[in-house]
């Protein structure tokens, strides 16, 4: 093979390695509008809403990553390849388009045996999210294949298969509220309600596990120069800055302030990263990449909220959406 070719197939390796994760955004952000605007029953499309959808998928797509690197030893980024297979996403709304059902899905909510019998039926028992029955029997496939191809063990496939779905099943369960009632589980007390507090709710959590696989990698010790003190100090500046917004009364409440404040610690990894000399970069483009697409995220997600009119970017009406309407 030529000097050339070995190249030009280099580039076209790193260009997919870049470009899975802004396709996996972009599907995400896609049946989001499908799902909200011309598949449901109301039209519940809105810029927080757009969010709220994208980050839950970043958050689970992002918690599987972690569990397969841990469980299969690979590192994350020879799973980056995962990130195409969004497109399953986009199955409960092909269900909708054939049945000309409305698409009214909701997180898992009941007691531990109504979720059990949830999760074991791939959602078929829960009505409302029935579409999902084959996007989850086609990923559960797929989770188990992947298991077998990286360890060629039928076991650990089927240990890969009931991990992964175990992980999406407690990701899509209702565990947060911003009321205090008694179904709520995790009580958290913030002054936004509905898509703004669960867009914050799963920004939090894609920041924590963009961290995570950034110490799975470092670990895999493919890079020399890893964040390690600067990550603890991306980390401190955002507690730091968390507390002043706080303490000034910009956001009365913790949970906001943190939240508000969480672009802090991927600009400072971010700084440090490019700052380096290039032949010392680090992260690697692919952390690189996941770094940039979520410092961007956290900006058009936190900046609207130090603004009074931040409520208008929430459903502000509901009307019948144009592939139901006569």
């Amino acid at each position: 093979m030529s000097t050339q070719k070995k190249i030009f197939q280099f580039k076209a390796l790193r260009l997919m390695e870049v470009g899975a994760p802004l396709f996996f955004i972009l599907a995400a952000s896609l049946r989001c509008f499908l799902e909200t605007r011309i598949f449901s029953t109301f039209d519940d499309f809105s810029y927080y809403t757009l969010f709220h959808h994208v980050l839950w998928y970043v958050t689970a797509i992002s918690s599987v990553l972690v569990f397969l690197s841990l469980y299969l030893k690979v590192t994350p980024r020879k799973l980056l390849w995962l990130y195409w297979g969004g497109v399953i996403i986009f199955i409960p709304v092909f269900h909708s388009m054939v049945t000309h059902t409305p698409m009214n899905l909701e997180y898992f909510a009941g007691s531990f045996s109504d979720i059990l019998r949830y999760s074991l039926s791939a959602g078929w028992e829960y009505e409302r999210n029935r579409s999902q029955f084959f996007a989850i029997i086609t990923l559960d496939i797929g989770v188990f294949i992947t298991g077998y191809a990286y360890s060629r063990s039928l076991k650990r496939a089927l240990g890969a298969l009931a991990g992964v779905h175990l992980i999406l099943t407690l990701v899509g369960t209702k565990w947060f509220s911003d009321q205090d009632g008694p179904q709520t589980l995790i009580f958290i007390r913030s002054a936004f309600t509905g898509h703004v507090f669960m867009a914050l709710i799963w920004l939090q959590a894609a920041s924590f596990l963009t961290i995570a696989l950034v110490g799975i990698e470092k670990r895999a010790g493919l890079a020399e120069n890893h964040p390690g003190p600067h990550l603890a100090i991306a980390v401190a500046a955002w507690m730091l800055v968390a507390g002043i917004l706080y303490v000034t009364g910009i956001f009365n409440k913790g949970f906001d302030a943190i939240t508000a404040s969480s672009p802090v610690w991927a600009g400072i990894l971010l700084f440090y990263g490019f700052s380096k000399k290039k032949e010392d970069l680090y992260p690697s483009p692919f952390f690189a990449t996941i770094l940039a697409v979520i410092l961007v995220v956290q900006l058009l997600v936190t900046v609207p909220l130090y603004f009074p009119g931040n409520a208008t970017l929430n459903p502000q009406k509901i009307v019948q959406p144009l592939f139901y309407s006569n």
